[in-house]
């Protein structure tokens, strides 16, 4: 597998990799913003259960 990445880009990831950062340094980095007020978060729908097929190959 071959890779090409400018100079450019290697010394940023290179730097990254390199800087210790808090989650918050991390997040600010990236741009991350929370969200303005308070999340709901609502329970979903009732499903029925997932059933697990146990046994050999079908074919």
């Amino acid at each position: 597998m071959t890779v090409v990445i400018s100079l450019k880009d290697l010394a940023g990831v290179v730097g990254a990799a390199t800087k210790t950062q808090s989650s918050d340094e991390a997040l600010e980095a990236i741009g991350f913003e929370p969200a303005r007020g308070r999340v709901v978060a609502r329970q979903g729908r009732a499903h029925e259960p997932l059933k697990c097929h146990r046994g050999g190959n079908s074919s």
